[in-house]
């Protein structure tokens, strides 16, 4: 028995949720109030102890947002205007971040860094976006290789099929695994097509747009209402309830 994952359905339910809920998706806590008093000292120290996180938040953004370009740069799947778009989209938002940095070198005092902090936060989803959007493409290229090997497969078990025959042998079984393959094929050139929409969708700001085509991508990956209800408290408990893989019957 062989298996092939042909089509990464939690990648594409990852990436695509996080685009639409990434304000939900906060991975650092926003700064709270201090109710209690605090010395000079220990207010240094809490300030020093925040500007470092919101350093080291920064720096992982940016780069996530670097190693993200050099991807894009390399990816096939995505109209060339497109890909540009994304890109300058991403420097643009390092550029931003880069400028925040180097606001951080001068924070002083407490205040002042709950509140760089604080604006840190509200550009989060600005930022998710980005990087969703930009991990959605280059696994585009990676299901566009899937398809391909499966379009390999289906010639592979028809030059079986027809040398099965010529020797008067039984059929039977290599035409139903071909079948098996040409369904998967539709489905997943289907799928292929319908991110690519949506990535144009995105790119362009057309979310009205987008949102429509998420829920025919749902529709296509078997996805239901309830299925997202019950993925509310987290993602995982939705991958865990989904079939990412197909079994494929080794040729004789």
């Amino acid at each position: 028995m062989k298996t092939s994952s042909l089509f990464s359905k939690s990648r594409i339910i990852t990436t695509v949720f996080a685009i639409f809920a990434s304000a939900l998706l906060l991975t650092h806590a926003g700064v709270s109030a201090v109710s209690t008093a605090m010395t000079a000292a220990e207010e240094k120290a809490k300030a020093q102890e925040m500007l470092k996180a919101t350093k080291e938040e920064v720096q992982r953004r940016i780069q996530t947002l670097k190693t993200a370009n050099e991807e894009l740069k390399t990816v096939t799947s995505l109209d060339a205007a497109l890909k540009n778009k994304m890109i300058k989209e991403n420097e643009s938002i390092i550029a931003s971040l880069d400028e925040f940095a180097k606001k951080l070198d001068n924070v002083k005092t407490l205040g002042a860094a709950r509140e760089l902090a604080a604006s840190l936060d509200s550009e989060y989803e600005k930022y998710k976006n980005a990087a969703a959007k930009s991990q959605l493409s280059t696994n585009l290229d990676t299901q566009q290789d899937a398809k391909g090997q499966l379009t390999q497969q289906a010639k592979d078990v028809g030059t079986k099929i027809d040398d099965a025959a010529a020797s008067g042998k039984e059929t039977g079984n290599l035409k139903e695994q071909l079948q098996q393959i040409e369904q998967m094929l539709t489905s997943i050139t289907a799928i292929i097509a319908s991110v690519s929409a949506l990535m144009e969708s995105l790119v362009n700001g057309d979310y009205g747009k987008a949102m429509i085509i998420l829920n025919t991508i749902f529709d296509q990956l078997g996805i239901t209402q309830s299925l997202l209800k019950d993925s509310q408290g987290g993602l995982s408990s939705m991958l865990k309830q989904m079939n990412v893989s197909f079994d494929l019957k080794a040729g004789a």
